[in-house]
This record gives structure tokens, C-alpha cells and sequence, in this order.
């Protein structure tokens, strides 16, 4: 009994040591949960990029951005952020690989900034005459005009810029169209001189071939809702000097959607139109746009004779429709010298409003945010 007793009370001793001990330690604190980092927003997001040509050979090329929440529009983006003139005769800007690319023609670059903040991160030199740009699998694609003589596409690396490859197409290439691992690129020509559309293979970045139209003066293309393909052919506009020698007239051409099987075409009219969209739903085109046109038409893809009507009334340099809202916005050259202006219709051509941008908008590039 003695032997238990005196055991009980090693046991009560050791615990109220122990206890004492516990009370000596200081305690640990719980580990903090690290807070949840607010998504990085674009310094210029939800909106629309203007692209403002200048005037040629005056290095006024600008980038104006039309903010959808304030219903404005601020001016000279690029220099703003970068402290210095984006250079002379601006043409073009697309997106990709977290970054913008901006062709700026009369300078011989391509101007690289980042998505976010629109900061500078890479020039790449030895573009003059660039034109219009597509990204696709980390790489930058753009046509080059070589003057009377056979354009190229150039293919960039986008992990340091580097040129990858040259390929031949026709004279004065133009836009783009990626469908079906497939690249079609426009060829307009000297005067609209040329029937081309070029075809490259993705896979393999080679020419798969140059095929003649019959038609003149290739300048835009888009796929419908039907996967069909539509071609604007801006006609032949041959001068000597300032005489008129040769005209053809404007058309919209449709091949299928493996560019193997011709399927109509539209004659336009006596305009020359540049520039073709397609609305959201992909049933509806928008053409017009280039000096001197008397507005944007549209034209219904299931139509089967032509009859396109006027929709906005405007001579408009460049437009696009929003993808979202189906609203247009419209470039307006007011002159070679003074700043131009930007117009905003809704989907059934009634004026939003009007802005002033830079000197010749001529076209837009859509912010990724845009709502």
C-alpha cells in the first residue's frame, strides 16, 4: 500500500512539473493565411484603341484609347506612358501573348508594349512598309509591302523577337484571315492590280500556294456563321499621273471554308472600298471605309442577289463593330493635318457620340476587356 501511495505521488509531482513547464513556453502563433492578390487590371482596359496614322513624314503617329465606362477618350497613349513619339504612319495594332503590337509603317517597326501597362518592351526593327499583323502559336505574322515588287510575310519569334522566316507572296500584301490551320493573306497589288490570296500551312509555316481569283484589288476577309469565307476585292484604280487609265469594279467574293470551292460574287459598285466586318452572330457584313466612300453598307450573308444599303452615312478611314454590343465605331479623316474624330452607332446606325482623336484614325484594335 506504501509502494502505491509513494508512486501516486511521483506521478502528481511529475504532471504539476510538466504543467509548470507548458506555462513557461511561450505560444506559437496561428500562421496567417496570405491574403488573395487582386487580379491585375490593364492600364487601358475596357475599351477601344484608335490608331491615328498621322500625317506622312511629320512623326504624328498616335494611339488614342475610348474608355466605355467614362464615355471618353484619351490621346497619345503610347507617348503618355512611354515618353516618346510612337514614330510616322501608324497602320495597325493587334494582340496577343500578353502583349500589343502596334506596325508602324513609315518608321520601319513594329512597336512591342505589354497588355498591362502599355510600357515598352521591344522594337522590332527593319519593318518599313509593315501592315497588318496576326498572332498565332507564340508567333507574330505580318504582311510587308516590297513597292512594285512581291511582298512578304515575315514570321517573328515572340519569345525574343527574333525573324524566323521570309515567305514570298504576292504584290502588297494586306490582312489576314487564320481558319482551319490555315493562313489566307490578301494581296491588293500596285492599283489594285492583283487576283491573289496566299495560303500558308500553320503547321509547317510554308506557302502552300498563290491562287488568282479573277477578281482585283484583294484588301480584307472574314468567315461567316456558316463557315464560309468572304473576300472584299477593292477593284482595279490604275492612274497615270492624276488620269484615271483603268477601272474595275468592287466586289465581294465567297469560297467555302477549305478555299477549295469558288461559290459567288457581288458586284459592288463604282466605290472602292477597304475595309470589311461581320457582325457577332456571323450573318451579317459591314464594308466601306478608305477616302472619299459615301458610307458603310451591309449586306446579309444569305442573301442571293445584291442590294446592299447605306447604314451609316459617312465617309469613313476605317471602322470596326464590337463584337459584344454589335455598336460600330467609325474613323473619320478630317484632313492629312488636323486631328481627326472617332464616331460611336449602335447596332441600328443611330449616333452614340463623337470624340476627337488623332491626326487620320484609320482603324481600331480591341482592347481584350472590352465589354
Amino acid at each position: 500500500m506504501k509502494f502505491n501511495l509513494k508512486h501516486l505521488w511521483m506521478i502528481i509531482a511529475i504532471s504539476i512539473a510538466f504543467t509548470a513547464c507548458k506555462k513557461d513556453e511561450p505560444d506559437t502563433p496561428p500562421t496567417p493565411t496570405p491574403p488573395t492578390p487582386e487580379p491585375e487590371v490593364a492600364k487601358y482596359n475596357n475599351g477601344k484603341f484608335i490608331v491615328n496614322e498621322g500625317s506622312w513624314g511629320q512623326g504624328n503617329a498616335s494611339i488614342s484609347f475610348y474608355w466605355a465606362d467614362g464615355d471618353s477618350v484619351t490621346n497619345n497613349a503610347f507617348q503618355k506612358t512611354n515618353d516618346r513619339v510612337l514614330g510616322d504612319g501608324a497602320q495597325s495594332m493587334t494582340f496577343g501573348s500578353g502583349k500589343v503590337f502596334i506596325a508602324v509603317q513609315g518608321s520601319g517597326k513594329i512597336e512591342v508594349v505589354d497588355s498591362l501597362t502599355f510600357e515598352s518592351v521591344a522594337t522590332i526593327e527593319d519593318m518599313l512598309n509593315c501592315r497588318y499583323m496576326k498572332v498565332y502559336n507564340n508567333k507574330l505574322y505580318v504582311t510587308q509591302w516590297n513597292g512594285v515588287e512581291n511582298g512578304w510575310l515575315k514570321i517573328y519569334n515572340l519569345d525574343d523577337y527574333s525573324l524566323i522566316k521570309t515567305i514570298d507572296v504576292d504584290v502588297n500584301p494586306e490582312k489576314m484571315l487564320i481558319n482551319n490551320q490555315k493562313l489566307y493573306v490578301v494581296n491588293y497589288g500596285n492599283g489594285g492590280s492583283s487576283d491573289v490570296i496566299s495560303v500558308i500551312n500553320l503547321d509547317t509555316d510554308e506557302l502552300v500556294k498563290n491562287q488568282t481569283l479573277g477578281v482585283y484589288g484583294l484588301k480584307d476577309l472574314v468567315i461567316d456563321k456558316n463557315d464560309k469565307i468572304w473576300i472584299l476585292c477593292s477593284g482595279k484604280e490604275v492612274y497615270e499621273g492624276f488620269d484615271l487609265v483603268e477601272e474595275t469594279p468592287a466586289k465581294l467574293v465567297k469560297f467555302n471554308s477549305q478555299f477549295d470551292a469558288y461559290m459567288a460574287e457581288f458586284e459592288i459598285g463604282e466605290t472602292h472600298p477597304y475595309s470589311l466586318e461581320i457582325n457577332l452572330e456571323g450573318d451579317v457584313l459591314y464594308f466601306g471605309a478608305g477616302f472619299n466612300l459615301d458610307g458603310i453598307r451591309t449586306f446579309n450573308v444569305a442573301d442571293e442577289t445584291f442590294g446592299a444599303e447605306k447604314f451609316i452615312d459617312i465617309n469613313a478611314y476605317g471602322f470596326d463593330v464590337n463584337k459584344t454590343n454589335g455598336n460600330i465605331f467609325v474613323c473619320v479623316a478630317t484632313s492629312y493635318t488636323d486631328p481627326g474624330m472617332l464616331y460611336r452607332f449602335d447596332p441600328n446606325g443611330v449616333e452614340l457620340g463623337s470624340y476627337t482623336v488623332g491626326v487620320i484614325p484609320n482603324g481600331i484594335g480591341k482592347n481584350a476587356n472590352m465589354k
